[in-house]
């Protein structure tokens, strides 16, 4: 499963990604897409667990409109 969220500036990514490696998920994040004014951060997630403490690092770092997306079959290790 992936987690996608919209981080409004270089500053929430910046705390995202901090915050990902503090909690030891940085290898789950896929990174992100810049667009003009906000990104879209990608992380990929094996598990519950994981997708509750990204949610929360997410939700703590200002990132807006977290959304989730089942990886395709084709993609999986």
């Amino acid at each position: 499963m992936k987690i996608l969220g919209v981080a409004n500036g270089e500053f929430e990514m910046e705390t995202v990604e901090r915050r990902l490696k503090e909690a030891g998920l940085l290898s789950r994040y896929e990174g992100h897409i810049k667009g003009q004014e906000r990104a879209l951060v990608i992380v990929s997630v094996r598990d519950v667990a994981e997708k509750e403490q990204v949610r929360g690092i997410f939700e703590n770092s200002g990132v807006i409109e977290i959304s989730y997306r089942e990886d395709d079959p084709s993609e999986r290790d």
